[in-house]
């Protein structure tokens, strides 16, 4: 069967619908997003039911699995009186599972070719959104422009600072799991200098886009650093990468700028990684890791909260809080409550890694991402990288399956596709 050709109307369409899908630029109240969502869920049941089904159904232990936290969820809330952690497990189940299938759908039939190695949507929206924070960082007005007109409170943050060195985008949650995608990006833009030297373009601004935001983004580029040696790499890109460092910081000096408090918080994020095992029991001065897995780490109260939880979350409590999302999870829903999260976590990788070659990227950098940003922080929530994280599980999972020609009708071998091919 022959199929039509992709027009730049309908490409440019599937770019913006995955940049919104993604990055969901507060400028409109929150809710704003799911409620589109769940229009357009409704129009593609009606028109392309099956085809939703047939997607969903490659994915029943994941969701049997997610049905069970939000069970336990409903449970803890409901004892509690409150809600306080299902709304955000149950968008993050309707975003990444259930309007997720929508979105694997288009990611599956509009891939560039046979052996895209990696949606090509996905990758452009993620470079372009890097742009974006580039752009609104070397130019204040546009981006106090910006700030007038978004909702999110993070930059009150700022409000008595002399200089904002982080949160610039347009997107939700910048500092954390989006400064963490650029860093993906700008790890997989790596990966393909070798074939392409262009790439070495989009690296840089993906990495400087997430130096701008989280530091957190560093963290996922060095994973793929790894997954390249690990898998083989050659002393020829190791030298390219070196390269890539020298432009990247030779980049300020060339332009003339004068990087201040945003250049030292960069910094810190290696002082703070060289020093993360430091320990001096006679000094005032904690090591990250001595922070870490001491001041950050709140255990629950009694047997009750060890197996049950206690309903609350720790986030903004006045006594004892954290941020680290595993013990936010332990504290609120107990042991039990954590194992079914774990028991996802290590299925969804089991998974991955079984149906895909163990010389591709993704099956180690979502196991890592998945382990690590829950460990960090709340994966399992309507966040940039809770929702891509997943759709791009379920995308492999579909591309690897039976039903993918169901999906994707034949592409013309002399289709030239008309964006930066990846």
């Amino acid at each position: 069967m022959k199929s039509r050709k992709i027009s730049g109307f309908w490409e440019a369409g599937l770019l913006i619908f995955i940049f919104v899908y993604v990055y969901q630029t507060p400028i409109v109240p929150k809710i704003i997003y799911p409620l589109v969502e769940l229009f357009i869920l409704l129009i593609f049941l009606l028109l392309r039911g099956q085809k939703w089904m047939l997607i969903f159904s490659q994915l029943k232990m994941e969701n049997a699995l997610v049905a069970l936290i939000i069970f336990l969820s409903v449970l803890r809330d409901g004892l509690s009186g409150e809600a306080v952690y299902i709304d955000r497990f149950l968008a993050w189940w309707f975003q990444a599972y259930i309007f997720g299938a929508v979105v694997v759908y288009f990611l599956v039939r509009y891939r560039s070719t046979e052996d895209e190695d990696f949606p090509r949507a996905v990758y452009i929206t993620g470079v372009l959104s890097a742009c974006i924070t580039l752009i609104l960082y070397f130019s204040p007005s546009l981006d106090d422009y910006y700030k007038s007109i978004q909702l999110d409170s993070y930059y009150e943050v700022y409000s008595n600072f002399d200089l904002r060195y982080r949160a610039y985008g347009f997107s939700e949650n910048l500092t954390f799991t989006y400064g963490y995608l650029l860093g993906v990006f700008a790890g997989y833009s790596l990966l393909k200098i070798e074939k392409n030297f262009l790439f070495i373009l989009p690296t840089v601004i993906c990495l400087a886009g997430a130096a701008l935001n989280a530091r957190i983004g560093f963290i996922s580029f060095f994973v793929f650093l790894l997954i390249h040696l690990c898998l083989g790499g050659t002393l020829k890109k190791t030298v390219k990468i070196l390269g890539f460092i020298s432009i990247f910081c030779g980049l300020f000096y060339i332009l003339n700028i004068d990087i201040g408090e945003q250049g030292e918080w960069v910094a810190a994020f290696f002082k703070e990684f060289a020093n993360f095992f430091a320990s001096n029991n006679n000094s005032q001065d904690q090591g990250t890791f001595d922070l870490i897995f001491g001041s950050f780490i709140v255990w629950p109260n009694g047997i009750s909260e060890w197996l049950f939880g206690s309903g609350r979350s720790l986030f903004l409590d006045e006594r004892t809080n954290t941020d680290l999302g595993v013990f936010l999870q332990l504290n609120y829903g107990g042991m039990f409550f954590l194992l079914v999260i774990l028991i996802f976590s290590v299925y969804t990788s089991w998974r991955i890694f079984k149906i895909m070659t163990r010389r591709h990227w993704f099956p180690y950098i979502y196991t890592f991402s998945v382990f690590f940003l829950n460990f960090k922080g709340f994966l399992f929530a309507a966040t940039p990288g809770g929702r891509l994280l997943f759709v791009l599980y379920a995308y492999y999972v579909i591309k690897k399956s039976r039903i993918d020609h169901k999906i994707r009708p034949t592409i013309d071998t002399d289709e030239k596709p008309k964006l930066l091919p990846v």
